[in-house]
């Protein structure tokens, strides 16, 4: 009888190890998984960052272009200035 009490403590020892084992490698293999996501996540970050940074650099200048009077615009104003300066009412 001492033996099989042997046997079963030796066993449940085996048990205990190859479930603690399974456990810290399915943790390790988480953790893994976890940190190859983030950095896929990161750099995808600093890709759309990059994107959305160039095209915010074109819709600034393309307001400034559209904002800003045009050199037939200031003709236009000076003309008009200088016609109507003359007219009294």
């Amino acid at each position: 009888m001492g033996v099989y009490y042997f046997e079963d403590q030796n066993m449940d020892t085996l048990e205990r190890s190859y479930w603690a084992d399974w456990f810290t490698e399915q943790k390790k293999t988480c953790c893994q998984d976890a940190q190859e996501e983030l950095q896929e996540f990161q750099e995808g970050s600093r890709e759309l960052e990059a994107e959305l940074e160039a095209q915010l650099t074109q819709a600034e200048h393309h307001n400034s272009f559209l904002y800003s009077p045009s050199k037939t615009q200031v003709s236009f104003l000076r003309l008009k200035t200088n016609l109507f300066s003359g007219c009294s009412p």
